[in-house]
């Protein structure tokens, strides 16, 4: 990765596997899953293309989504 706009972390585990335990950490923080974006199959089906899978997961807590919102209406543009 050369951008700084994310992290990684390398595991021994298949893809299904890593997102189902990101869903369930996410779930033992009061986070939901609100969107799941399969990306590679969006871009396959838009663009005839191929990649590695690719998902983005849209995870909210809406105790922290509330107060946010409280303090900062604006602040939506940036939640899931």
């Amino acid at each position: 990765m050369t951008g700084k706009s994310a992290f990684e972390k390398s595991v021994d585990l298949g893809y299904q596997e890593v997102i189902n335990r990101v869903v369930e950490a996410l779930g033992q923080e009061r986070f939901g899953v609100l969107t799941e974006i399969d990306v590679a199959a969006t871009l396959k089906k838009r663009l005839g293309t191929d990649m590695l899978p690719y998902k983005i997961l849209g995870a909210c807590n809406p105790e922290l989504a509330h107060r946010a919102l409280e303090a900062e209406p604006q602040i939506g543009a940036l939640l899931p």
